[in-house]
């Protein structure tokens, strides 16, 4: 008589001995042998026979686990490779080019190797500070560079620098008012070292102030300690005063006019007044 073959809920493949009752049922274990499903150990009682194999929630969400694993990690494997073979390339596309340039730089002389090397200095990101060649000229960290020129409802991010050089040897980095390229083009310098870059500060800022004196720049140039040509200041100030003075005589005028007016209107409203009584 052949033998029912069942499994328990734990994967176990058996085969019935006898029938205890309606829920309970006499098994035996079934092992491998030589190629060969052979009953043998000991028999015992087990309940919830399955007519196939089963798997738990827990072991199916394993292998689903493991197959995506298993998926993903070569994906991520190749992509990884895949960016380090990238970076290896631009790493060398770099190097080759710095190296270009300082072979370059070394057969320039005075002024023109230090705008050079600057160049040099923006490649290997040692830049450190901004001076802004504007109408009120600025000195900031190059980390804030992306925050300099917004209009207040619209952020626009860091922008890219334009590189011209000069027939001097001399390069000029210009920076336009968006992203896209649109707007003014406004100078600025670029410096490793803030001396130099306040120096750089001070005689653009003493250049405007040869050239014009405005409240805005006067603010600046206290903040930073910088001294204003004397005579300068006293020209400012005294046309300043001279400006103001001017305006209280016109405003008295006005004044004055206004009076009569007001002067003029009430005698009209005594007559009408006296008419009408």
């Amino acid at each position: 008589m052949e033998r029912e073959i069942k499994y328990t809920s734990d994967g176990e493949k058996v085969v019935i001995v006898g029938k205890l009752n309606s829920q309970e049922y006499i098994v035996q274990k079934i092992f491998i042998s030589d190629g060969n499903e052979i009953p043998s150990g000991e028999c015992f009682v087990a309940k919830s026979l399955h007519d196939s194999p089963v798997e738990s929630w827990k072991e199916r969400s394993l292998k689903e686990l493991e197959a995506r694993y298993e998926k993903e990690s070569k994906e991520w494997e190749f992509k990884i490779k895949q960016q380090e073979r990238d970076l290896k390339k631009e790493y060398s596309k770099l190097d080759t080019l710095t190296k270009s340039l300082q072979k370059l730089s070394s057969s320039l002389n005075g002024e023109s190797r230090k705008h050079f090397s600057r160049f040099l200095d923006f490649l290997a990101g040692r830049i450190q500070w901004i001076v802004i060649d504007e109408y009120i000229p600025k000195l900031i960290p190059f980390k804030d560079f992306d925050m300099w020129y917004k209009d207040e409802d619209r952020i626009e991010g860091l922008r890219l620098l334009s590189v011209f050089g000069k027939s001097n040897g001399d390069l000029y980095y210009g920076i336009n008012a968006y992203r896209d390229g649109s707007g003014g083009n406004t100078c600025v310098y670029p410096f490793v070292d803030y001396d130099e870059a306040f120096e750089c500060f001070k005689s653009k800022l003493l250049e405007r102030s040869n050239r014009y004196i405005v409240k805005e720049l006067i603010e600046v140039a206290k903040k930073h300690k910088i001294q204003i040509d004397r005579d300068k200041l006293l020209g400012y100030y005294t046309k300043n005063v001279e400006d103001q003075e001017k305006k209280i005589v016109d405003m008295e005028r006005q004044i004055e006019k206004c009076r009569q007016i007001i002067s003029c209107c009430n005698v009209d409203i005594k007559e009408i007044i006296t008419i009408n009584n």
